[in-house]
């Protein structure tokens, strides 16, 4: 299952900007937000349940994975006409010229939402 894999980049990219955005200071993932496009071959339940094994005991293991999925649509270069994918469709219904297939390919981390791990002991 390659989304175990790709679980742990999405994690170290995460991180890995949590840590720039907060100044290097200790904190708490407790979200990200994925785009995840029809094409990439990625299974959407599958990174989730892979998600939730690559934080479980771990610092962010209530760190919660959301998925925006994104499909492939069709569009006319030409009137800019944009169709969903399962028309079936070659060629444009308003000019008639030839649709591309567009969209489907993302892979990326939109968002992350993190706190600063409070200091327990006490004074």
């Amino acid at each position: 299952m390659h989304e175990t894999g790709i679980a742990v980049e999405i994690l170290h990219g995460a991180l890995r900007a949590m840590q720039e955005k907060n100044g290097g200071r200790a904190t708490q993932l407790l979200s990200v937000k994925v785009a995840i496009g029809e094409l990439s071959s990625i299974n959407p339940e599958a990174l989730r349940q892979a998600w939730r094994a690559v934080v479980s005991e771990s610092p962010h293991e209530k760190a919660q994975l959301e998925v925006k999925w994104c499909p492939v649509y069709r569009k006319c270069p030409s009137c800019d006409t944009v169709l969903a994918n399962e028309c079936g469709l070659l060629d444009c219904p308003d000019c008639h010229g030839p649709l591309a297939v567009e969209g489907g390919k993302e892979l990326e981390l939109e968002s992350l939402e993190f706190d600063q791990v409070r200091n327990t002991q006490p004074q």
